[in-house]
């Protein structure tokens, strides 16, 4: 699915070139392969409105570009990329102090239900052999739901006093509605009753 959103052909676009073999002999005399992309500009055919695209190029390079932000292990995509899955509230937004890199998640407990904060980026490298940082997510996260909830109450507050009156327009316009029909029945009576009077 993913080749498929990636590929300029769905835009219209024909091109030939986009990924390239490289082939490297390790020392044990073993040749492996691998497929890898080549930057646009060194594509070996580029023909833009080759045939009727499913999507305009403008949205081609749209979906390209969310693609991009969405990646977690890119350059200067640390932490755009879209919210991570967990039971963390800032799983996937938190960056280590000592060395940079986003903080990852690791369960313990029984069952894996304590989340906690974790760098372990310099160790796994081999740079340092203890991790830079871990932080049990429940103090982290509470702190920063209070900091919100506080944040936030002074605008909740006039969201409250905003539809307070929102709803007091509205009880008004129905109450005004109900006035007048009945004032139209009270008409309707009336006018029924000076006809059998007639009669």
């Amino acid at each position: 699915m993913l080749g498929l959103i990636r590929n300029p052909s769905y835009a219209g676009v024909y091109v030939f070139g986009r990924y390239q073999y490289r082939q490297r002999i390790t020392p044990q005399g073993e040749v492996h392969k691998r497929v890898q992309p080549v930057p646009k500009e060194d594509w070996r055919v580029h023909l833009p409105d080759h045939h009727e695209g499913y999507i305009t190029p403008e949205e081609f390079e749209r979906n390209q570009a969310r693609l991009a932000l969405n990646r977690t292990n890119g350059e200067g995509t640390v932490l755009s990329g879209a919210a991570r899955e967990g039971l963390a509230l800032l799983q996937g937004m938190l960056i280590c102090g000592c060395c940079g890199r986003a903080l990852t998640m690791r369960y313990q407990g029984n069952g894996g239900i304590y989340p906690l904060y974790l760098c372990n980026a310099r160790r796994r490298e081999g740079l340092a052999t203890t991790d830079c940082m871990s932080v049990r997510s429940d103090l982290l996260d509470n702190a920063i739901g209070e900091a919100v909830l506080a944040a936030l109450r002074p605008a909740e507050l006039e969201l409250a006093v905003t539809a307070l009156h929102e709803l007091e327009q509205r009880d008004h316009a129905i109450m005004r509605q109900w006035h007048m029909r009945i004032e139209r029945a009270e008409y309707e009576v009336a006018l029924a009753e000076r006809r059998y009077q007639e009669c």
